[in-house]
């Protein structure tokens, strides 16, 4: 079997699984830098894909896996944000504040 996820070392937050089941995505915090992060299942291939100015929230993929959205703070406010799975194409999706962004089942 696949060995457990230690995330006490690893001090991971938010944790989700990709839909295909490859990835994980999460958040964690090195030093005073907070960053939206993916690995493998098994813990390899950790990978950063975005530094935010605050800690990132309501992280998930899109129903399709193409996706990711969060929250993160910029300007004193916390905004809505996309970005394509690897990490490229990050846009801003909210100007007047946003936060906890919804996937619906029929959303992509």
């Amino acid at each position: 079997g696949m060995a457990p996820l230690d995330t006490t070392v690893q001090s991971i937050q938010k944790v989700q699984i990709s839909p295909d089941g490859s990835r994980i995505l999460y958040r964690k915090k090195a030093g005073d830098i907070w960053g939206v992060y993916t690995m493998d299942l098994g813990g390899d291939r950790k990978i950063l894909l975005a530094n935010t100015a605050g800690q990132p929230n309501g992280l998930q993929y899109s129903n399709d896996g193409a996706y990711i959205i969060f929250d993160a703070p910029i300007d004193g406010r916390r905004e809505i944000f996309r970005m394509d799975s690897d990490g490229a194409n990050l846009a801003q999706l909210t100007t007047a504040g946003g936060y906890d962004p919804v996937i619906r089942p029929e959303d992509n």
